[in-house]
């Protein structure tokens, strides 16, 4: 065989190969269309569900939130009302029996101090000691 008959024979194989690659691929994508249809449609559907419960999720914790604002409000004012009048019985308290009022005030300090005592250093003095030198 000559060369440029070899030549045109390659080719003519070559055609052929790029003719049966098409036509594979063509059915393959016809045989896969429909799966991937199916699955597109099928992600819409659960992006759309998924939107829904999101959508339905805020509506609620809207509603709560309403419903629950003017109660937090209401327990909020009633705190301060209490904690303002303990504070003005306090007061009252204090000016009417000032001996009494220190002595409880010192023996709360005392208890306070007896529950959380300062930190020790390894030397086993507390901050205030090492702050004072010459101790």
């Amino acid at each position: 065989m000559d060369q440029p008959r070899a030549k045109e024979t390659a080719r003519d194989a070559t055609e052929q190969v790029g003719k049966a690659a098409n036509e594979a691929v063509q059915r393959v994508g016809a045989q896969v269309q429909p799966a991937l249809d199916q699955g597109k449609s099928m992600v819409q559907d659960l992006a759309n569900q998924a939107s829904e419960v999101g959508e339905q999720a805020v509506g609620r914790a809207a509603e709560l939130l309403q419903n629950v604002a003017p109660q937090a409000k209401e327990v909020a004012s009633n705190l301060y009302e209490r904690g303002s009048q303990s504070g003005e019985y306090v007061r009252q308290y204090a000016v009417e029996q000032p001996l009494t009022a220190l002595l409880i005030a010192g023996r709360s300090r005392v208890r306070a101090r007896l529950s959380n005592p300062p930190a020790l250093n390894i030397a086993g003095r507390s901050g205030a000691e090492q702050a004072a030198p010459g101790r």
